[in-house]
């Protein structure tokens, strides 16, 4: 047997744990940016109490209503769950990974199609990797000879850098929203 069916089932792992990755921070951040705005909120609300603002009102109604939309919409989206989907998947692809180490020197054509249908339930049983997650695994091992991934093409890291960037970007902006709106509403006039 050839190495195929070892790469193809060493790369979907690692994949998997990038989305793993992707997916637990997804819930680290959308959590401490709902913690972060609530917060804002009570501190708004406070603040209003000492230096009356009639826009503040507005502002505290309008972001309770973001926070609790954004609140249901996060909780939708099963970050948590799926990302345990994921590190089941990827543990199971190692045991998979070890019995066809372990096989590799006899295995027949029979044996080779049953360990591709047990990959190919394996695979089944998660949703798939995001094409950022397979980018990302192509950028971290870009020089790493044990398996053939497709070389990085300048679009790739384009693609990569620009990926990075607005996730980072927008983390930014949305933890700017706060201080911006109190910095426009309580000292420009």
């Amino acid at each position: 047997m050839d190495n195929n069916l070892l790469d193809k089932i060493w790369i979907t792992r690692k994949n998997r744990i990038y989305a793993e990755k992707r997916l637990m921070r997804n819930q680290k951040v959308s959590t401490l940016l709902i913690i972060y705005y609530s917060t804002a909120l009570v501190l708004f609300g406070i603040f209003n109490i000492k230096y009356a603002n009639p826009y503040i009102d507005l502002i505290t109604i309008m972001g309770a209503i973001i926070v609790l939309i954004s609140s249901i919409t996060i909780a939708g989206f099963r970050f948590i769950e799926r990302a345990y989907e994921m590190r089941s998947c990827y543990l199971k692809l190692d045991l998979l990974h070890k019995k066809v180490e372990m096989r590799k020197a006899e295995v027949n054509e029979k044996d080779l199609l049953s360990l591709m249908s047990e990959y190919k339930l394996i695979l089944e049983s998660v949703e798939n990797h995001t094409d950022f997650d397979h980018l990302r695994l192509r950028y971290d091992n870009r020089g790493n000879k044990d398996f053939e991934l497709p070389k990085l093409l300048p679009l790739d890291y384009v693609l990569y850098f620009f990926g990075l960037s607005w996730r980072f970007g927008l983390i930014i902006i949305l933890t700017l929203i706060p201080p911006v709106t109190a910095y426009l509403v309580y000292f420009t006039k």
